[in-house]
């Protein structure tokens, strides 16, 4: 747990004093007018540079070897994939329904009048939108000490709040998503996504290519079917209806597949279920 005490110390210090300016210059205590998403970028990398970091001072190359392995595990059934790619946009349509019943009314996007714009976006989402930044962090070097000391469930909880937590001063930097959102109902979102990023990755054999692929279809789901209005009057009740999908979901995958997020087979570990 020691180690897993100091991947946080680094990850946090990395990202928060990265978003620091950013922030400073949001909320008008420094007179200068920065641009945001420079920093918000930068320090996203905190997470994955803490990880390969600490696997090398501990375990050297090979550590880090270790580690982009996982990033390549590609060779996942093609069921793992599919979850991957297709649950999130699904929830997203979900909510994205619900809201439009609700209320009469949608949110247009970029992606949705330009879908062209799919795949260069893809792109983005997965270099510079979160995934490559984090993924190496929270699932690739945190999860699994986390599910040394207790099961698969307990550790997405704990991590998922540690994770909301590490979002803190995006909440206070102007244009973030974030900061369109109340802070307790983002955190409930992401300890629920918490458990399904753990589910997947104890699934597909410890793939961090899968939670990599899940995290760049959060963020281009977020850009296809945004669910707050960042312009004009900043609902977010649709964001509210995503994050009790969530929720459902994450629920029946527990019940479903026990504390363990893995449907037990004699016999059989999370790489075999791999494929």
């Amino acid at each position: 747990m020691s180690k897993s005490i100091l991947f946080l110390i680094i990850a946090f210090a990395i990202s928060w004093l990265l978003w620091a300016p950013a922030l400073l210059s949001s909320v008008g205590a420094i007179k200068i007018i920065l641009p945001t998403e420079p920093f918000v970028v930068l320090g996203a990398f905190g997470p994955s540079f803490a990880s390969i970091l600490l696997s090398y001072l501990y375990e050297g190359k090979q550590g880090v070897m270790d580690l982009l392995r996982k990033a390549a595990r590609f060779k996942v059934r093609v069921g793992w994939h599919l979850l991957a790619l297709l649950l999130l946009p699904l929830l997203f349509v979900l909510a994205y329904g619900v809201y439009y019943l609700a209320h009469g009314k949608f949110y247009t996007s970029e992606l949705i009048s330009e879908p062209r714009l799919i795949v260069p976006f893809f792109i983005y989402s997965l270099l510079l939108g979160g995934s490559l930044q984090q993924e190496f962090g929270w699932r690739g070097y945190l999860l699994p000490r986390l599910q040394r000391k207790w099961s698969a469930l307990r550790s997405s909880l704990v991590l998922g709040l540690l994770w909301s937590v590490w979002h803190v001063p995006l909440s206070f930097i102007s244009g973030t998503i974030q900061s369109y959102i109340p802070f307790w109902l983002f955190a409930a979102a992401i300890v629920a996504l918490s458990v399904l990023f753990a589910w997947l990755y104890n699934n597909a054999g410890e793939s961090l290519w899968i939670t990599i692929l899940f995290h760049t279809l959060l963020v281009l789901s977020f850009s296809g079917f945004p669910l707050i209005d960042m312009e004009k009057d900043g609902s977010y009740a649709g964001f509210l209806y995503f994050t009790i999908a969530l929720w459902i979901t994450a629920g029946i995958v527990a019940l479903t597949y026990g504390s363990n997020l893995v449907r037990a087979q004699t016999g059989r570990t999370a790489k075999d279920l791999a494929g």
